[in-house]
């Protein structure tokens, strides 16, 4: 649903002069007579109120006009011109000069998809909305500007490329096409433009997924205009082992790479590997240049790059084949502590771990094995379930942590697993009748094994806090102090080199530390603009705390030395 609201005390008061079937988005009014209001209804990733996911009508509503100052509304839609699946008005500008010029951008990427045909247009009217002419094709057009300095040049933009016109509107040339941005940054869906009032030819960009980019040349080439930028989703953060200072980060903007504790980054995206929704990053102990990535737009297996994400092969794992019987796609990678050879990667769904209802919709296919690096891979006897976290002891010694609640263990490298422990659901979940539904909410999320004490773990859970084992594995006992009721523990790490600390990342609640390996924890989240956790990761000597977030980038704990 949307609303818009009116106020005629200057902000005091509000009254609702309209509720309908898809958000309002813009507001423009006539400045020659400013009770003609025109509002663009909806935006390009959620869908309207009206739409109907069985029958595949979009649904939407169009554009509203008021005559009267927002006291009545007339809708301008298909008897107006727009098409009846196009009714998503994400975008819209005014001419600066003559109000009855509009333009607007029609997005829909749900439908798009479901649909599996083009859906997304630039509209055009010049008679105040009476009749609206198609003037572009554009799949997910979900921005339009006028340049105020020269109306007739007019920029609109979509995932799938960025078009200039120059005659108002009515013909169109394209400045950069699918994928654009900078040569090593992908700059994702255009959410709105801003045209330079001085040079028409100066046009900014702010994106969904992509940060803000800025062409000089109308449209022909980009650049980054937002360093420091913090709303990113950040699906995973790897740090060096040797080298504090050195961490990548996998956003849905792609794969980054920093060399100064966080300070600056550099964008990976080249082809091949130039797509977005970075999933996955992992970094070889043994050599930091070497790394490991999961793109989801590039497909299920990983890319290998062995200069920092300078360039980028493809690694065929052999276990996603046309027609075959996995689905899904590479959901972690883990580096050997101990064995330069060794990795080990899982298969399932990402959706798994951030909404447990996916885990029993999309098979999970365990964990896979490679003894060279990452080049080749192989089964292991773990092959049929969802692995949400796994952890090195040693060269042999492997812990990892199954959905909904049991704990595998591996002696021989990853080759061969057994249960170590099962049934773990905190007792909060264990009321006389609670149904198998209940349990599975309150899934095992993390693990972190004492590198003191290989018999210690800390297994960690959703919405219900932290559990402690001191037989690897055979009896556990609850901990709280410290922590918050119904605490999610998403991420759990051990420091290697300071006995009894322990982290743990909290999707709801941020970071927790604990100086006694486990039992009682400290909240530590002073400097921390979100507390949305999705990732942790510890440098090997302890001295520097990396947080990956969704949407508020990555946050660093501890010094970088020169």
């Amino acid at each position: 649903k949307g609303a818009v609201y009116k106020t005629t005390n200057g902000g005091e008061n509000w009254s609702r002069i309209w509720l309908g079937d898809n958000l309002a988005r813009y507001i423009w009014i006539n400045p020659v007579n400013t009770n003609i209001i025109y509002v663009s209804t909806g935006i390009f990733d959620r869908e309207a109120a009206n739409s109907d996911p069985v029958t595949l009508d979009p649904g939407g509503v169009g554009i509203l006009r008021s005559q009267d100052g927002g006291s009545t509304w007339e809708v301008l839609g298909v008897k107006n011109g727009f098409r009846e699946n196009e009714l998503q008005v994400g975008s819209l500008f005014m001419h600066p000069e003559n109000p009855e010029i509009l333009i607007g951008a029609v997005a829909n990427d749900s439908y798009l998809w479901a649909l599996q045909s083009p859906l997304g247009a630039i509209y055009l009217t010049e008679d105040g909305g009476d009749h609206w002419e198609r003037v572009l094709e554009l799949d997910n057009a979900s921005t339009v500007e006028i340049c105020t300095s020269n109306p007739n040049v007019v920029y609109a933009g979509s995932v799938n490329g960025i078009y200039r016109s120059d005659d108002g509107g009515h013909s169109w040339q394209e400045t950069m096409g699918f994928l654009w941005g900078t040569k090593d940054v992908l700059a994702g869906f255009p959410i709105d433009m801003l045209c330079d009032p001085r040079n028409p030819m100066r046009i900014f960009v702010n994106n969904y997924i992509g940060g803000n980019f800025l062409s000089e040349d109308g449209g022909v080439t980009w650049k980054l205009s937002s360093k420091g930028y913090t709303g990113a989703m950040v699906n995973k953060v790897d740090v060096s082992y040797t080298d504090p200072g050195h961490v990548y980060s996998a956003s849905r903007m792609g794969v980054f790479v920093s060399n100064d504790g966080g300070d600056n980054w550099t964008g990976t995206a080249h082809s091949p590997a130039r797509a977005p929704e970075a999933l996955v990053v992992s970094t070889d102990r043994y050599n930091s240049n070497h790394i490991l990535a999961v793109i989801g737009d590039a497909g299920p297996d990983p890319w290998v790059s062995w200069d920092g994400g300078k360039s980028w092969a493809h690694v065929q794992t052999g276990f996603f084949q046309p027609g075959g019987e996995i689905t899904g796609s590479i959901t972690d990678i883990f580096f050997s502590s101990d064995d330069y050879r060794i990795a080990l990667a899982t298969i399932g769904t990402l959706g798994c771990k951030i909404s447990l209802d996916q885990c029993d919709k999309v098979s999970g296919y365990g964990i896979i094995r490679s003894t060279d690096r990452g080049a080749t891979w192989s089964e292991t006897t773990l092959s049929d379930s969802h692995v949400i976290d796994l952890k090195f002891v040693n060269k042999t010694l492997i812990y990892a942590a199954v959905y909904p609640d049991i704990i595998y263990r591996s002696e021989d490298g990853g080759q061969t697993w057994e249960i170590a422990a099962q049934d773990l659901i905190p007792e909060i979940a264990l009321d006389p009748g609670t149904g198998p539904d209940i349990i599975k909410q309150y899934s095992i999320l993390s693990i972190a094994i004492d590198p003191f004490d290989n018999q210690r773990i800390v297994a960690g859970f959703l919405d219900g806090g932290v559990k402690i084992s001191l037989d690897s594995g055979l009896t556990w006992k609850t901990v709280a102090a410290g922590l918050l009721p119904e605490l999610s523990a998403d991420e759990l790490l051990a420091d290697p080199v300071h006995e009894g600390v322990f982290y743990l990342g909290s999707s709801n609640f941020g970071i927790f530390y604990s100086i006694d390996s486990g039992v009682t924890w400290t909240m530590l989240n002073n400097g921390l603009t979100n507390r949305n956790v999705t990732d942790l990761a510890l440098s090997g000597d302890g001295s520097v705390l990396y947080m990956a977030t969704d949407g508020g980038g990555v946050f660093q704990l501890g010094y970088i030395g020169d």
